[in-house]
């Protein structure tokens, strides 16, 4: 006769956290998983320029990317602290590189520049995105 009462409290209390929440907790890491997937796709595809592209492409690939990084910065309380920082840190030396180009650069000197920056955010947005089993 407790088993029944006790499921019945578990049963009230996950459906009341819910109610008080507004969604289930699993939506947060549903919404982290999509945005990193996205700031991930596009930190790639900055890093994928090719020297044939405009600075005006450059730039719109780069906004994307802070853009992306606006929706992941705030979830990423859900990763464990070493990927968190990992992600920071990179994130950080992309907008940091972007900020130091110089005005002068041509397109092949600041895709060369961002490249690895680019590439290296989205290799530790993969391992974030693993960490929270993506």
């Amino acid at each position: 006769m407790k088993r029944p009462l006790i499921a019945g409290a578990v049963c009230l209390a996950t459906t009341t956290a819910l109610l008080l929440t507004g969604a289930a907790p699993q939506a947060a890491s549903d919404d982290l998983c999509d945005n990193l997937t996205e700031l991930r796709l596009d930190s790639l595809a900055l890093g994928d320029l090719s020297s044939d592209s405009s600075k005006d492409d450059v730039k719109e690939s780069y906004d994307d990317v802070q853009d992306d990084w606006e929706d992941v910065r705030d979830d990423l309380g859900e990763v464990n602290s070493n990927a968190r920082d990992a992600v920071q840190k990179a994130a950080d030396d992309l907008r940091n590189t972007y900020a130091d180009l110089p005005d002068d650069a041509s397109v092949r000197e600041i895709v060369s520049t961002l490249r690895p920056e680019a590439r290296q955010l989205g290799q530790e947005l993969r391992d974030a995105a693993s960490d929270v089993r993506c």
